[in-house]
């Protein structure tokens, strides 16, 4: 069955309130098409009218995570966090992860992009403009002048926004998900009767470490590491 059937079957099911049928469709559908940013958010509209909300909660910000100029998915995410209380736990983050809120997380990476072309042509005006300088020093047998306060400003800046483009790409290569139950457990190993290590609130941004048939490994940065089952969290 085709996306496009699949959709109009969950969003009729939707009109007619039958949300678990609308849930079902909608699913399907993006079995199909995973990182659909239109099937995540009619998915996770089904979902919160089931009353599933921390999953219609991660469905969001998976949704985010791909499009986060939606206005649909911000007016979605913003509803949910008045009707959803995402509990963290104690935890230490590490430099990188601290780093990460405030460089990453607010931004895409079109940002350090753009800061980047700006300042190589900001640096390469001044640049240029020195070599002719020069240049015309030379023929005229005087001493150059410096490069300039503002051209190595701007040069720092430009390393800077490399340095910021770096942290995107390194960051890209983590993977990521949101925990999409209530309570979840970590084990110690990928098995159901393994001792639980810590627990962790439904709605939080995991790193998933390792993958063994239907069980992940991940970490909530900051605390310990466990085994959860791969269903307990919606990948980015």
């Amino acid at each position: 069955m085709s996306i496009q059937v699949l959709f109009d079957e969950g969003a009729q099911a939707f009109a007619q309130k039958d949300f678990a049928k609308a849930s079902d469709a909608f699913s399907k559908a993006l079995d199909l098409q995973p990182n659909n940013v239109t099937l995540l958010v009619n998915l996770g509209l089904s979902k919160f009218e089931l009353g599933q909300k921390i999953e219609a909660f991660a469905l969001f910000k998976k949704a985010e995570h791909l499009d986060a100029k939606s206005e649909a998915v911000q007016q979605g995410l913003a509803f949910l966090k008045s009707q959803v209380q995402i509990q963290e736990v104690p935890r230490n983050l590490e430099l990188y992860e601290q780093a990460r809120t405030f460089m990453i997380q607010p931004f895409t990476i079109t940002t350090p992009l753009t800061f980047l072309w700006i300042l190589i042509l900001v640096f390469g005006t001044y640049f240029i403009r020195f070599l002719a300088n020069k240049k015309k020093a030379f023929l005229a047998g005087e001493d150059p002048q410096p490069l300039g306060v503002p051209a190595w400003i701007s040069f720092l800046l430009l390393l800077i926004s490399l340095f910021w483009l770096g942290l995107f790409q390194w960051d890209s290569q983590i993977s990521r998900g949101f925990i999409k139950q209530e309570v979840l457990s970590l084990r110690s190993a990928p098995e159901n009767n393994a001792p639980t290590i810590l627990q962790l609130n439904g709605g939080l941004e995991v790193k998933i470490l390792r993958k063994n048939e239907g069980w992940l490994q991940i970490q909530y940065p900051g605390t310990f590491s466990g085994w959860v089952e791969k269903e307990s969290v919606l990948e980015l």
